[in-house]
């Protein structure tokens, strides 16, 4: 699943919709992607990308949460607080 937290209103209906259906299909859903490649695009700072993960993962229980972003943004430390944080998974 992927969840794009870019507005309040994309973040507020993704996480109703991961809350709802996430646990109830647990063994069809490896993880839950937060903010793809929100790093990139300036949307989020690591610090706000983190807390906005912590949020989905205090909602859905047992399910993986993570993100991916652009190779670059781990590299110039921009996802330092990702990497430090005890996201569950990062993709490049």
């Amino acid at each position: 699943m992927i969840f794009r937290p870019d507005t309040d209103d994309s973040y507020n209906a993704d996480k109703a919709a991961v809350q709802q259906y996430a646990n109830k299909y647990q063994s069809q859903v490896y993880g839950v992607s937060v903010g793809s490649e929100t790093l990139y695009r300036g949307n989020f700072t690591g610090e706000t990308l983190l807390a906005k993960i912590h949020d989905v993962k205090s909602v859905i229980g047992n399910i993986k949460v993570g993100t991916a972003d652009s190779w670059n943004k781990y590299a110039d430390g921009t996802a330092d607080p990702l990497i430090k944080g005890g996201v569950d998974f990062l993709y490049v």
